[in-house]
């Protein structure tokens, strides 16, 4: 801040021509100690007649002359009888600053011309005006972590900031700030009643670009200061205004997180406008099965949204993205093959590569014991379920496994008498794990029955294979005997 000095040098003089008459201007002083340039103050002037004086002063008109020019006139002054004096205020306006002198000049007549001067010089400052920044916000950060704000894009709606600091030592009153540009701007006029000295503060605009290139900002700031002057200020930027580009992608994926199923999301901005109103939805034979609002998506930037499995069927599923890019309302989709996500049980017996034979009124079940858990069972017990059409019968009533790794099989076997009208048999499976019986009964389809050939009527009569040997025997005993003698 400017330290501002103000003296005054008063030289009184009489005119030689005023004879029996001492006029004099004196106790000149200033209403201000820091006179501002372009800011009106005053001068309080003490005219005398002096006692010794042997006239009355008719006093017409004081002159303001500043560094010679003629400021001010005060006319009509009136009368100064001897031993008499009066005061005046004088209004001076300096526009220029530095060092000024001001020229105070008094005409009249007493008998004779009055012509009396005298001089007041001020250092008067430079203006304080407040200060305005602009600024075009809305950062974003890059993949290195840097955060960095890109240009305005052609028809996307950015933000403006313009901030007032009042750096003078007086308050603004009557504060009126408005933006101007070559974009469409809302609301472009505010309004503050009073900001302190030292205090600042800031107002957000929302400008839209119609055109590209370099584009401008102009602030325009109106205030009182206490004094009651109205003063403007203006600050202009420039700003460089990108031609609208867009191209969007959207990645879908079938995950897995917190032992469930869902459907991850990811759509990209590749181009530079900002796209809102963004909507990320399941479809599903044609009906929205889920949906899911997602934050707008910056210019060359991407978001991410996760859709719930509870909504969706397994199947094929469509994910389709709704979005405003710029003036237009657009929609993307992808496709995928969604599937639940089932997780595998710890222990869990299959029944593979099952067959059933028969022979006489016996059905012999036959098959591998798979171990489809992710842990070994141990002491297998697998029979036939005794059931009012089913009953476990001998060779093999109950067929016992020592264990099953998982992921491995072992063979069973097991033998039932049936009704004839059965489609299924159910086998029991017991089995040991973590010190817990389990006990569970699994289906067997019958299907075809493959029948046992029976042993009698492939190799004829037991009886006659006994003589047929026995006579082979005899004959080759007698053959030995014959050859000997």
């Amino acid at each position: 801040m400017l330290v501002v000095s103000v003296f005054a040098v008063t030289a009184p003089v009489v005119s030689a021509q005023s004879s029996g008459t001492a006029i004099a201007i004196s106790n000149i002083t200033a209403s201000t100690q820091t006179p501002t340039a372009g800011e009106p103050f005053s001068l309080r002037v003490t005219i005398s007649n002096y006692p010794n004086s042997q006239r009355t002063a008719n006093l017409n008109d004081l002159v303001v002359e500043v560094d010679g020019d003629r400021e001010h006139i005060l006319n009509g002054l009136g009368q100064l009888t001897p031993g008499s004096q009066m005061t005046v205020s004088v209004p001076v306006t300096i526009n220029d600053p530095g060092q000024q002198t001001i020229s105070l000049k008094l005409y009249g007549s007493a008998g004779a011309v009055i012509n009396v001067q005298s001089q007041y010089v001020v250092d008067v400052r430079d203006p304080q005006l407040p200060s305005l920044g602009i600024a075009v916000t809305e950062p974003k950060t890059d993949q290195t972590g840097d955060i960095t704000v890109s240009n305005p894009v052609v028809g996307a709606t950015r933000q403006v900031n313009v901030t007032v600091a009042n750096g003078n030592t007086e308050s603004l009153r009557n504060v009126q700030l408005r933006l101007d540009s070559d974009g469409d701007i809302r609301n472009p006029r505010r309004v503050s009643a009073l900001i302190a000295s030292g205090d600042q503060t800031s107002h957000t605009y929302r400008v839209k670009f119609s055109r590209s290139g370099q584009q401008s900002l102009n602030a325009t700031l109106i205030y009182d200061t206490p004094s009651g002057k109205t003063r403007t200020v203006s600050q202009v930027d420039t700003v460089n205004v990108d031609a609208a580009t867009s191209d969007v992608t959207l990645d879908v994926s079938n995950r897995i997180r917190n032992d469930s199923s869902v459907i991850l999301t990811e759509l990209h901005q590749f181009g530079n406008v900002e796209l809102e109103d963004v909507q990320i939805r399941a479809v599903n034979d044609g009906s929205t099965v889920a949906r899911v609002p997602i934050s707008n998506v910056p210019g060359e930037g991407s978001r991410n949204a996760t859709l719930d499995d509870n909504d969706i069927p397994a199947g094929n599923i469509t994910i389709v993205a709704t979005f405003t890019a710029g003036t237009d309302r657009q929609t993307i989709q992808q496709s995928l093959r969604y599937s639940k996500y089932s997780p595998a049980p710890t222990s869990a017996i299959a029944l593979t590569d099952v067959g059933i034979t028969q022979g006489g009124g016996t059905l012999t079940i036959e098959g591998e014991a798979a171990n489809v858990g992710t842990a070994q069972v141990n002491s297998v017990l697998i029979s036939a379920a005794n059931t009012d059409a089913v009953t476990p019968v001998g060779p093999t009533k109950e067929y016992f496994i020592d264990n099953i790794d998982s992921n491995e099989f072992e063979t069973f076997e097991a033998t039932v008498n049936a009704s004839s009208n059965l489609d299924q048999i159910p086998i029991q499976v017991e089995y040991t794990i973590n010190g817990q019986r389990v006990s569970s009964t699994l289906p067997v389809d019958i299907g075809t029955i493959e029948s046992q050939s029976d042993s009698n009527q492939e190799g004829g009569s037991p009886l006659l294979a006994i003589g047929l040997l026995m006579i082979v025997v005899v004959g080759a005993g007698i053959g030995v005997y014959r050859w000997r003698n």
